[in-house]
């Protein structure tokens, strides 16, 4: 069970000052402030069952902490400026290999050469991606968190201990322990310790993705997944994943009620949030093993 253990201001106000100096830029299309119906009824769609389910937009008055949703837009990052075919598919992720960042089409398994890593020793799991703008953090056992630049393969150890990160809202959500779960609005709040809210949850697993405040996780080798409602202090049912038992390189989410995960072989399955149903599955052309995904997409606002 997730227990709110406190909540901190939600103002938007940018530090730029900085003990990592760590760069932002932009707003991810991951960043999707919505509220996922996580009730099976009448929520899957199309034919059969196999699409994703409706979710609905944030937009209740009771909470005037809660953020609102961004426009329905792509981020204008220089990562999808070199990689415009890939950027135009209705489903990309970022993703790495041992030397790489990689920008990965969904639809067409199209890979596109970003950058070559400037340090891959220090990425010993990236297992667990998040990215904000073209910047891309990860969770290192030996270095704690790192940042990538996606641009120029720069990487810079931030310091701050952590086994788990994802994109939250326009934040980070980031685990040090799979115990406490802490959503930071800034990387510069996660150095300073600043945590805008603080989950405990009793919860072990080593990958994680969010849909609006549905936190997902993933042991790294499964046929199974965990949910946690964030904002609503409930545990979900344990998912199983229909046709799936593998190991889990990379958890995002990539639309609605659409969860994918990277596996052996550098092959992505898509699955229904809701339901478990795997209703996808890709090859992706990459000649090393991949490691960690974070996806953006298109949608439709309802």
């Amino acid at each position: 069970m997730a227990t709110l253990l406190r909540e901190g201001l939600r103002h938007r106000h940018v530090v730029l000052a900085t003990a990592a100096a760590v760069a932002l830029c932009g707003l991810g299309c991951t960043n999707v402030v919505r509220e996922e119906v996580v009730a099976a009824a009448g929520g899957g769609g199309g034919s059969g069952g196999g699409g994703p389910p409706v979710e609905t937009s944030t937009t209740s008055g009771s909470s005037s902490t809660q953020p609102q949703p961004p426009p329905d837009r792509r981020p204008g990052g220089l990562a999808e400026a070199r990689c415009p075919d890939v950027a135009a598919e209705e489903q990309y992720c970022f993703t790495l290999d041992y030397g790489q960042v990689l920008l990965i089409g969904m639809e067409s398994g199209s890979v596109c050469e970003l950058a070559h890593i400037a340090n891959p020793s220090l990425l010993d799991d990236s297992s667990s991606l998040a990215a904000i703008g073209d910047e891309l953090y990860v969770c290192s056992h030996q270095s704690g968190l790192v940042h990538i630049s996606a641009i120029d393969g720069g990487t810079e150890v931030i310091g701050v201990p952590c086994a788990g990160v994802t994109n939250y809202f326009d934040g980070l959500l980031a685990t040090d322990d799979f115990a406490v779960f802490e959503h930071f609005e800034t990387p510069q709040a996660m150095v300073a310790g600043e945590a805008a809210e603080v989950w405990e949850l009793d919860d072990g697993n080593s990958r994680m993705t969010v849909h609006g405040t549905v936190l997902y996780t993933a042991w790294h080798s499964t046929n199974e997944l965990q949910g946690y409602v964030l904002n609503e202090d409930e545990q979900l049912p344990t998912l199983p994943l229909q046709g799936f038992d593998d190991w889990v390189n990379g958890l995002s989410r990539t639309g609605p009620g659409d969860i994918v995960i990277l596996s052996t072989g550098n092959i992505t399955r898509r699955f229904n949030s809701v339901t478990g149903e795997m209703y996808g599955e890709l090859a992706i052309d990459a000649t090393g093993p991949l490691q960690g995904l974070a996806c953006r997409f298109y949608w439709e606002s309802p």
